[in-house]
């Protein structure tokens, strides 16, 4: 491929998504686990980057007039709009790699734990968490510490908080250690032992506490959005060392 000083010197230069040759007025569209890498220079860039992820998003079962309610899951009832999260955690391009790093240094050793309990790969465990909490974000989880959506009542919980619907409590806890100790005492059996990435969502899924809409429906997209987020971790934890 060309080097960026000689794409930088053509006129609105871009990348085609389809044969990755440099063509003008197109976007490079870099699928590999975990990331979508969109390149380009010139006024049309972030049009075309748009235009990709809307592709992606559709082809892969996306409902864009479907809502999602404040903790980022399928609704029919109401909730937040549907494009407040569209895109798998480890893709969305304003989760800079610092938030992702900072997130495997705070919670690391506390998964390693849940992960060697259970058997599976540690980033099964980040990765889930970063997904449901939307790398700590949520209200739930910076408020409350609640890193696995995981309601109320649930063991080692300090209380309640609820939905901006009122319909649902979810639990609250002292720590992500908690918040992630619920989660093996309530769905610990269900993942023991699943090692693959989509194998582990699958799983959480057909348990259904996880990717559920709330009319009782699965969501679409759930398992490739899970392991696309735990594929997009592993890079970032084989530097780590505990």
């Amino acid at each position: 491929m060309a080097s960026l000083a000689k794409i930088e010197k053509q006129a609105d230069p871009l990348v085609d998504i389809d044969t990755g040759m440099l063509r003008r007025n197109r976007a490079l569209v870099q699928n590999t686990p975990g990331a979508v890498l969109f390149l380009g220079f010139g006024p049309r860039a972030e049009w075309l980057r748009r235009l990709a992820t809307a592709d992606t998003l559709i082809k892969s079962g996306y409902d864009p007039e479907e809502p999602r309610d404040e903790h980022g899951r399928w609704t029919s009832e109401g909730g937040a709009t549907a494009d407040a999260s569209i895109q798998p955690a480890a893709a969305r391009p304003d989760d800079t790699q610092a938030k992702k790093e900072r997130f495997v240094d705070a919670h690391l050793a506390d998964a390693q734990k849940a992960a060697d309990k259970l058997g599976v790969p540690v980033e099964n465990i980040l990765g889930l968490s970063a997904l449901e909490s939307q790398w700590g974000e949520y209200r739930f989880a910076a408020q409350g510490n609640n890193y696995f959506g995981i309601q109320y009542p649930a063991p080692f919980a300090t209380g309640s908080m609820l939905t901006e619907d009122g319909k649902t409590k979810l639990a609250t806890f002292a720590s992500y250690a908690d918040s992630l100790r619920s989660f093996v005492a309530e769905s610990g059996s269900v993942v023991q032992g699943i090692s693959g990435p989509s194998e582990f969502a699958a799983a959480l899924q057909n348990s259904g506490k996880y990717g559920i809409k709330r009319g009782g429906s699965k969501v679409p997209t759930y398992i490739h959005d899970t392991a696309l987020t735990i594929q997009g971790l592993r890079s970032i934890i084989s530097r780590r060392k505990i």
